[in-house]
């Protein structure tokens, strides 16, 4: 059976899926803020990251008044509802957007505003949030952008285009090459393993722009995307590495297409063309679901479409006057969203 009739046949399956349990696929939880609702200060939650089985969600809080605002990350199970995790060492600003399968450990980053700096957090139920391991030559200037399954393995960039990553059991930080050639390196995700990360590889003078692949014990290499255009990324991988997302532009038209390509087998399958400023963000497991930062969700079946209408398929309907309804993150079989929306009283609030 060929990549698209997987896909097809995956869409289906999920469509059916929600039809069939309507009652419980087809709703839209509004997770609420960290300060109580519809108060006055800016009571924002945008989620990030949704745990496998969906019971999970994390990401970021912001609240205060107009002039003096604070963020913290904050962690929803359906267990616990909406609970904030803070921010610690001074930072006045902190985001939880990446959580293990399990929801067990939470990845995130603290912002210094005064410091114009980032470092990467960690949060674990018994620890609590902290900041990441020091190592100081690698964590100046820091952000965190994956984690295993396992929570064991870390995946960093610098802001520079220099890739590393961290065992948290030994504490040891591997810096990871760019591809021969290339000067730079950013990643931006890894499999369940963490033995394969994917994101993008240039040189400094941006002539060079392409969707990469680092795989533990072979280093990184230029993954083959041909004859779309000129500037490649990687965005995204499946949890067992065999699949990547990814666009690449035509510069000399505007236009990006986006893609899904087979690792073992090199196969690049379209799935999309736009001359808007799209960005993909994540996908499901087999690639059925995508979802788009503008808040696109494409399937085979359906193609471009939106979460209001794949909601309404399952017999749900959003929030009241839930508007601009961002879809952030998707549990790998497709049936569970994380992501924000503007509410009547002009806040983002995140949902489930």
């Amino acid at each position: 059976m060929t990549r698209n009739l997987q896909l097809i046949t995956l869409a289906a399956a999920v469509t059916a899926a929600l039809s069939a349990n309507a009652t419980a696929q087809g709703s839209f939880l509004d997770l609420g803020t960290v300060n109580p609702p519809n108060s006055p200060e800016l009571d924002w939650s945008r989620a990030w990251d949704i745990s496998d089985d969906g019971r999970t969600v994390v990401g970021s809080a912001t609240y205060g008044t107009i002039y003096q605002g604070v963020g913290s990350q904050f962690r929803w199970h359906t267990t616990t509802g909406l609970i904030d995790l803070g921010a610690i060492n001074g930072a006045d600003y902190a985001r939880a957007h990446r959580v293990t399968p399990d929801g067990n450990v939470i990845l995130g980053t603290l912002t210094y505003s005064w410091a114009a700096s980032e470092e990467p957090s960690i949060w674990d139920s018994s620890s609590g949030l902290q900041r990441l391991e020091q190592q100081s030559s690698f964590l100046d200037e820091t952000y965190s952008v994956a984690i295993s399954a396992d929570g064991n393995r870390v995946f960093l960039n610098r802001f520079e285009g220099i890739a590393m990553y961290q065992t948290r059991s030994t504490g040891a930080y591997v810096s990871i090459q760019p591809p021969a050639g290339i000067d730079r390196i950013y990643l931006k995700a890894c499999d369940d393993s963490g033995t394969v990360a994917v994101g993008l590889a240039e040189n400094i003078t941006g002539l060079v722009r392409e969707a990469c692949i680092w795989r533990d014990g072979i280093g990184a290499t230029v993954l083959p995307i041909t004859g779309l255009g000129d500037f490649s990324k990687a965005r995204d991988i499946s949890p067992d590495g065999s699949l990547v997302l990814g666009e690449t532009l035509t510069s000399t038209t505007g236009v990006n297409t986006f893609w899904l390509h087979e690792v073992a087998t090199g196969t690049t399958t379209p799935i999309g063309t736009t001359a808007a400023n799209r960005v993909p963000l994540r996908m499901s497991a087999d690639g059925g679901v995508v979802l788009y930062q503008d808040g696109v969700i494409w399937t085979p079946a359906t193609g471009d479409t939106d979460l209001e209408s794949l909601l309404a398929a399952a017999g749900g309907t959003p929030t009241s006057g839930a508007t601009q309804i961002r879809a952030t993150a998707v549990s790998p079989n497709g049936q569970s969203f994380a992501g924000y929306f503007l509410t009547s009283f002009g806040q983002y609030h995140a949902f489930v």
